[in-house]
């Protein structure tokens, strides 16, 4: 899954012409019914409607057949906004001022619609692509080495995350971890989430997340990545685990799943895992988008 806004019209296209174009590699759309054979892995971006490029979405989505709509609404205007409210320690209180809203502009915060578009997304690939293994959520910014991942979760106790996360290994299943329980891969964060860059949950944690726990109860964390560490943390018996004493954990009826903590930014046997495709932060390359996703590595 890669999240998009509709005006990104130009930046789908870069995707397409890189990772996407490799072999192996099916997109999938709204009218997809069942598993496309001869695929490796799957990729579609997810994508809201804005009322303002609707009919080029629509138009875009009817040539490359590789977009899924939701129905969530994706905000096409950046521009700064009035803040309707002062902040707590606005001076001008004491002062006996009053506030007035259009005297202070700030850009609009994206934070809820982003966590209900990601949500909508997991939602909706988990629901229509039954025959999906690992549901990846993947930014604009960022390029993923598609060969490099699969090979991880085709052998994960020997892959190079597997051996880096032995000592995180799930400890409140009443049996070892087999791959059953599931799987979250990405960049461990704070002990319990994935950074929101690149990361994948595998389909008996979202039949997890989607059946037996209270989804709502996550949508007040500050980000979406937050949120889905939140939502698998809340699957499994938090009390026997690592994330014990989390003050906001609901524990679940499912089995822990195993935390596979990734070096995305570290060359290991000779690749790396994904990139994200931004000055300074990664090391391919040194311009925009078009320039920096390149499927090569540093000499």
């Amino acid at each position: 899954m890669v999240t998009t806004i509709p005006k990104e019209a130009k930046l789908r296209q870069v995707h397409r012409e890189t990772w996407m174009s490799l072999p192996g590699i099916c997109t999938l759309t709204n009218d997809v019914v069942q598993e496309p054979p001869g695929c490796s892995a799957f990729v579609a971006f997810f994508v809201g409607f804005d009322n303002k490029t609707d009919a080029y979405l629509r138009k875009e989505m009817s040539a490359k057949k590789d977009i899924v709509l939701l129905d969530t609404f994706d905000r096409w205007d950046f521009s700064k906004i009035p803040k309707e409210k002062p902040p707590f320690d606005w001076k001008g209180l004491k002062e006996g001022k009053v506030w007035v809203p259009s005297e202070h502009l700030v850009k609009p915060n994206f934070r809820k619609e982003v966590i209900e578009k990601v949500l909508k997304s997991f939602q909706y690939a988990w629901k229509n692509f039954p025959w999906v293994t690992h549901y990846a959520k993947n930014d604009m910014d960022n390029f993923p080495f598609v060969a490099e991942i699969l090979g991880d979760l085709e052998d994960l106790p020997h892959s190079p995350a597997g051996i880096k996360s032995k000592k995180i290994m799930p400890t409140s299943n009443p049996t070892p971890w087999v791959e059953g329980h599931g799987v979250y891969y990405g960049q461990y964060q704070s002990g319990y989430f994935m950074q929101g860059q690149f990361y994948i949950v595998s389909r008996p944690v979202l039949e997890c997340i989607f059946k037996h726990t209270h989804v709502e109860a996550c949508k007040g964390k500050p980000g979406e990545d937050t949120m889905v560490g939140c939502l698998v943390t809340n699957t499994y018996n938090v009390s026997r685990s690592l994330q014990a004493g989390i003050p906001w954990s609901r524990s679940g009826p499912c089995p822990e799943p195993w935390r596979l903590a990734v070096d995305w930014g570290k060359k290991v046997r000779g690749a790396l895992r994904w990139c994200p495709c931004k000055p300074k932060q990664c090391p391919i390359g040194t311009g925009s988008l078009e320039n920096f996703c390149r499927h090569e590595y540093p000499a």
